[in-house]
C-alpha cells in the first residue's frame, strides 16, 4: 500500500478490520469506519469484499453519504456452505444491497447469481468488465507445450500454485483456520503476479 500512496491521498488504517467474523471487532470496525467517513465527508463511498463492503455500505447509509457504491467481485454465499451458513450470508449481502445506490459486477454471470439469489433487482447492477487486456494472453494454448518443456514438466504432470501468501502468525493462523488469515496477500492482487512485467 505504501508505494501507492501520494501526498494527495490519506490512507487510514483499521486495525480491528479483519477478514474473520468477530462481533466485537467487527463493531469496532464499523465504529472506525463511520468515525472516519464523518470526518472526511465523502461525496462517494464504494467499497469492495463481503464484510469490508457490508460494513462501509451500512456506516455510509447511516451518514445519508450520498453515492454509495460496492463492486462485487464474488458471492459470499455458495452450494458448497451448510444451508445455514448460505442463508445467512445471502440475507446478509440482500441486507447491504439496501444500503447502497448501486452495485458493479466484474461480470454479467455475477449479476444473474445475485439477481437469481434475490440480492437486488437487475436494475441496481451495472457491469463493468476488466480493463485489463486480456488478448496478449489468448495465445497461452500455442505456447503451452512449449514452456512445459522448458520448465521440466511432462504433458501429464498437472501444476497448479496456490495464490494466497499467509502470515502464520495472526489468530486464525495459530489455530489453523489460514484460509481466513487476517493479513493474507493475494498473488496478483496485493503482490505482482507473473504477468505483471507483461502489462
Amino acid at each position: 500500500l505504501g508505494e501507492s500512496i501520494t501526498d494527495e491521498i490519506q490512507l487510514q488504517i483499521i486495525p480491528s478490520l479483519c477478514r474473520a467474523i468477530d462481533p466485537w471487532r467487527d463493531w469496532q470496525s464499523y465504529g472506525a469506519i463511520k468515525q472516519q467517513l464523518r470526518s472526511f465527508q465523502p461525496d462517494v463511498v464504494h467499497t469492495h469484499s463481503a464484510k469490508a463492503g457490508m460494513l462501509g455500505r451500512l456506516a455510509a447509509w447511516s451518514l445519508r453519504v450520498p453515492a454509495i457504491v460496492h463492486t462485487v467481485h464474488g458471492a459470499p454465499f455458495h452450494r458448497y456452505q451448510p444451508a445455514l451458513a448460505r442463508s445467512f450470508f445471502r440475507r446478509c449481502e440482500k441486507f447491504a444491497a439496501s444500503r447502497c445506490h448501486k452495485l458493479i459486477s466484474v461480470a454479467d454471470a455475477m449479476t444473474d447469481q445475485l439477481v437469481g439469489a434475490r440480492v437486488a433487482p437487475a436494475d441496481k447492477f451495472c457491469t463493468i468488465l476488466s480493463g485489463m487486456d486480456v488478448d496478449r494472453f489468448a495465445r497461452a494454448g500455442e505456447l503451452r507445450e512449449q514452456a512445459r518443456r522448458q520448465l521440466g514438466y511432462e504433458p501429464g504432470d498437472v501444476v497448479s500454485t496456490e495464490s494466497h501468501i499467509i502470515c502464520g502468525v495472526c489468530k486464525q493462523c495459530q489455530v489453523g483456520d489460514t484460509h481466513v488469515c487476517a493479513r493474507d496477500r493475494i498473488i496478483g492482487l496485493s503482490l505482482d503476479g507473473c504477468f505483471a512485467d507483461y502489462l
